[in-house]
């Protein structure tokens, strides 16, 4: 039973540091354009599709279109999953560096949230 637990937090984990680098991959993407980082929806770059919930799940969302636009059929870059699978390694990375907590955010010490914040936007800068 502890070792589903540890499981499903480690899950838990993966997914919050693919999320927040997803996030920072909207910022990295939109901030050189000028185009404001929290107004809108995210849109297909080829054909201007706003995009769905789902088809913006970290990392399950670019398996299940199989990396093109369900609107357009354009290829959406790897790159995109490629740091979306990083972000959920380095959350498992700084849980392993600076262990766990229950009583923290997402089972995260805070150390650990703020290191993954801190190469969450070193990823965005880069």
């Amino acid at each position: 039973m502890l070792y589903l637990l540890q499981f499903l937090l480690a899950a838990v984990q993966f997914m919050l540091g693919a999320a927040l680098f997803s996030f920072f991959n909207v910022v990295a993407w939109r901030v050189p354009r000028g185009k404001p980082v929290f107004a809108g929806r995210s849109a297909c770059p080829a054909c201007g599709a706003a995009l769905s919930g789902w088809e913006l799940a970290p990392v399950f969302g670019w398996l299940a279109l199989r990396g093109r636009c369900r609107h357009c059929g354009a290829p959406i870059a790897p790159r995109y999953l490629a740091v979306e699978l990083l972000g959920g390694a380095l959350a498992l990375g700084c849980r392993a560096r600076f262990g766990a907590d229950l009583a923290g955010p997402f089972g995260l010490r805070w150390a650990a949230l703020l290191a993954l914040v801190f190469l969450g936007l070193l990823t965005a800068v880069a």
